[in-house]
């Protein structure tokens, strides 16, 4: 993506961002719950939903309203400078990098939001194949 950016590289990117986040987010909390003996430790169809329908809700408020695109994108940097920072600090480096990933306002990229009808049907097959009885 970033050594041959364009339009095209940024759609797919946020196409499979779109796949990708909301599984990886059930995820961690399904990680969590069983981590901690929760009994029933797999999330319902209904809250998948719920993390899908957030996820649509903060791509669409990120990639159309200017503050919130700056809000997330400053939000990103630190993430991601925090370990370096800490890194450096430790080893006695005074020369911290700065990290600057720019997510841009594009009404277009809402082109991608179908990636979520597809974690939407892996994540309904994966509900409706646990209900199956076992043999």
């Amino acid at each position: 993506k970033f050594s041959h950016t364009s339009a095209f590289t940024g759609k797919i990117s946020d196409l499979t961002g779109l796949i990708f986040f909301p599984l990886l987010f059930i995820s961690i909390i399904e990680l969590v719950r069983y981590t901690f003996r929760s009994k029933s430790w797999q999330l319902s169809m209904k809250a998948s939903t719920l993390i899908l329908f957030t996820t649509l809700i903060g791509f669409t408020l990120v990639k159309t309203i200017q503050p919130i695109t700056v809000a997330y994108s400053d939000t990103l940097n630190f993430i991601a400078w925090l370990p370096s920072a800490s890194f450096h600090w430790l080893v006695g480096d005074e020369k911290v990098p700065i990290i600057n990933r720019i997510v841009l306002t594009d009404k277009t990229d809402l082109i991608a939001l179908p990636g979520l009808l597809i974690s939407y049907y892996l994540l309904n097959r994966r509900a409706n194949v646990q209900k199956c009885p076992q043999n």
